[in-house]
Parts: structure tokens; C-alpha cells; sequence
């Protein structure tokens, strides 16, 4: 087949998958968790760059067949990604630190009302 079907084709396919993806993304934003924001932009930034490749070569066959430059889309929402991925995982670890120092000053302080209960003054 030819390269602009086997594009209509891998088109068609992705806008089917991205609109079965969109109630669980709603589902995610819903959930007003600030790491699922992370995630969420992360993939709309992975598939805009793909999606922006793939519009190129539609446009342009002549210009797209064997140029690496329409990945050029996809490399960038990749790096967008990563980006937004790590930035998630830091803050991630950056709030379970918080909670750690937070359960470690209640036992502290639990711990000494107990020895003050024991030992008055």
C-alpha cells in the first residue's frame, strides 16, 4: 500500500486510541492530584510531538519520505516528557520526605508527653 494510506491508516488508528484514553485522563485531572497533572502532560506533550510528525509527512510526502526531520516533532514532546516526568518524580519524593519529618515530630512529641506524664516536675 502506499505511504499516505498506511499514514490515513496509522492516523485513524491513534484518534480512535486517543479518544478511548480521554475519559480516563478526564478521570485523572478530576482527581485534583498534582503528579497525575504531571503525567497526563506528559503523554498530551509524547503524542502532540508524534502527531505533529505525522501531519508533516501527510502534508509533505515528497519532502517526509526518508527525512529524519518529521521525527523531529516526536523528539521534542519526548524530551517534554522526560522532563515532566522527573519533575514529577521530584516532587513526588520532595511531599513523602514532608510526610516522614511530619510522622517523626508526632512520635517525637508523643514521646515526650509521655516522659512528662512520667516524670513531672
Amino acid at each position: 500500500i502506499s505511504h499516505t494510506l498506511s499514514a490515513y491508516i496509522y492516523m485513524g488508528s491513534v484518534l480512535i486510541m486517543a479518544a478511548l484514553v480521554v475519559p480516563m485522563v478526564i478521570l485523572m485531572l478530576r482527581q485534583k492530584n498534582i503528579l497525575n497533572n504531571f503525567v497526563v502532560m506528559g503523554s498530551i506533550c509524547y503524542i502532540g510531538g508524534g502527531l505533529i510528525g505525522m501531519f508533516v509527512a501527510i502534508q509533505w510526502p515528497a519532502k517526509a519520505i526518508g527525512n529524519a526531520s518529521i521525527l523531529l516533532g516526536m523528539e521534542i514532546g519526548i524530551l517534554a516528557e522526560l522532563l515532566l516526568l522527573n519533575t514529577g518524580f521530584v516532587l513526588k519524593s520532595r511531599i513523602l520526605q514532608q510526610q516522614v519529618i511530619q510522622g517523626q515530630q508526632k512520635l517525637l512529641d508523643q514521646l515526650m508527653k509521655e516522659k512528662k506524664s512520667q516524670f513531672p516536675e
